[in-house]
């Protein structure tokens, strides 16, 4: 560094030729010192690592096509008339539009809690106000000055319109614990025979399902109430042990007439726990998909809240790629090896209420659900919420200006190999997904056959080179992109310019990163 004793004085010396040259020389010197350090302290902390793998040839991973459906409320609190009301989200410009858009296949309907207040053929009440309730069943007004009040709700009609027209598969919830909530169950009690119905679920969902047939639309998964155990006030849910005998005896009388219909419960409690294990052991010939509801938060830390280092650092997804492969050995361990997995809700925690997350990490989490979904052979999932009052969740918002979320991005990714073999490939310390399908021709006229990588990367450095050897594949062409953080949205859709070698793929990608590839052979 130059000092005061090695500079020249030049107001009052004049520098010889000589003089000037070494000064010169110094300062090239010291400048080309200064920018090494700053160059090798740079790559120190913006590190490139190489990743090499070989892809696998046996797609030993089916992707369901009902992987990627959705959940549709029919009402929501608040006024039937107010701003969010259902029946006006559902215009083609809107939801249908956005569902088409990212490959929805399914719709659950009613919705979550909702659904143990929901009667398909009179659902025009306040929210969370039941029916069958005793003491309110004298108060309530006509039925046809309720349907003008709460018309905006998404009745039986415009659910059924939406599945024809979508082509999705309906997931359609069953009301069953209200009768032993309000103590109506018994089959002779005097209000049960003044509701319709005689207040019996069974008799209720037979009528539904005529009239959706009668309509064009055959509905094979039911599921039955929602989160037993869990829900507390409006008013409290049943208990654990009441549940299972309720189950048999919808089971047995709903298959008397409609013997090809699907049943899926759903307790609050883990896959493995106690009231499950009981539940699939002894009462497992009368359903067909044990539902689990995930909303991710990393290992350690309390619902609901969330770190990106605990996310990044988590090799297990919060467990759950250990708790399905035990629950499906479980299953087979007592004879009902028919019982499939499924997770009819789940997103990110609600941590981005808190800002302990982003949409960024929505994102990111999103995507490494659907990748362990994969993994694990779950039958179905339907993402929550796709649209709530003030919820920086949502898969759609429409305040300020309607526009897609972060999980819609998520979603659409995958949309091109539903249905199809992949295989999901893995490095030892697990910071890096790569998800490929087999080859497979276009559907456009062109038969040239494709690829679709979807690469997840949990790592700290600034940039990965990814080489994918390909063995006897021959790659023609590849493009992609990748959503790293950044932009207004938090989250931004970078190009990428991946290239062949030979047999190999490689590309450059963000640390963090979510990246679609898509070669042509």
């Amino acid at each position: 560094m130059l000092t005061m004793n090695t500079a020249l004085d030049l107001n009052t010396h004049t520098p010889s030729r000589s003089e000037y040259d070494k000064y010169l020389s110094k300062v090239i010197l010291i400048s080309i010192t200064l920018f090494c350090c700053i160059f090798l302290h740079k790559s120190e902390l913006y590190a490139t690592e190489s990743v090499s793998l070989k892809l696998d040839k046996s797609y030993s991973h089916k992707v369901n096509p009902l992987l990627f459906g959705v959940n549709a409320l029919y009402s929501l609190p608040g006024p039937g008339k107010g701003k969010w009301s259902p029946d006006a989200r559902w215009q083609k410009n809107y939801l249908p539009k956005a569902l088409k858009e990212m490959g929805g296949t399914s719709i659950r309907y009613p919705g979550g809690h909702v659904v143990s207040f929901w009667h398909w053929d009179d659902p025009w009440l306040q929210t969370y106000k039941e029916l069958w309730d005793p003491k309110s069943h004298s108060e309530l007004s006509k039925k046809s000055s309720r349907k003008e009040t709460f018309s905006s709700y998404m009745d039986m009609d415009e659910y059924i319109k939406q599945c024809k027209y979508l082509k999705v598969e309906p997931i359609v919830g069953v009301n069953l614990l209200a009768p032993l909530k309000f103590g109506i169950y018994s089959k002779d009690t005097k209000h049960s025979k003044s509701l319709p119905y005689k207040g019996d679920p069974v008799l209720e969902t037979k009528a539904l399902l005529k009239y959706a047939s009668r309509k064009g639309l055959e509905i094979t998964y039911l599921y039955l109430d929602n989160e037993v155990g869990h829900q507390g006030g409006l008013p409290k849910h049943i208990s654990y042990e009441a549940y299972p005998e309720l189950i048999k005896d919808f089971s047995l009388r709903i298959k008397e007439d409609f013997p090809n219909v699907k049943l899926i419960i759903n307790y609050i409690s883990g896959l493995n726990s106690k009231h499950v294990k009981a539940l699939v052991k002894d009462y497992g010939q009368y359903f067909d998909v044990v539902d689990k509801h995930i909303y991710y938060h990393p290992p350690g830390q309390k619902w609901g809240s969330f770190s990106r280092d605990a996310w990044m650092g988590d090799r297990n997804i919060a467990g759950y790629t250990r708790e399905f492969p035990k629950f499906k050995a479980y299953c087979k361990s007592v004879g009902q090896d028919h019982i499939r997995t499924g997770v009819l809700e789940w997103n990110i925690g609600p941590a981005l209420q808190s800002k302990q997350a982003t949409s960024f990490d929505q994102l990111m989490v999103c995507s490494d659900l659907l990748m362990m979904f994969i993994q694990q052979d779950v039958l179905m999932a339907n993402l929550w919420p796709m649209y709530w009052p003030s919820s920086p969740r949502n898969m759609i918002e429409f305040s300020p200006s309607f526009q897609y979320k972060s999980s819609f991005y998520s979603m659409e990714l995958f949309k091109e190999i539903q249905g199809m073999n992949c295989s999901l490939l893995q490095t030892k310390e697990k910071d890096l997904s790569i998800l490929y399908s087999k080859p497979y021709a276009p559907t456009t006229k062109s038969q040239q056959k494709k690829m679709t990588f979807i690469i997840l990367s949990k790592n700290k450095s600034d940039i990965r080179e990814i080489c994918l050897d390909g063995g006897s594949l021959n790659f023609k062409n590849i493009e992609g992109f990748a959503y790293c953080e950044g932009g207004p949205k938090g989250y931004k859709k970078s190009p990428l310019k991946p290239k062949i070698e030979g047999t190999t793929l490689k590309v450059h990608i963000p640390g963090l990163s979510l990246v679609h590839l898509e070669a042509q052979l």
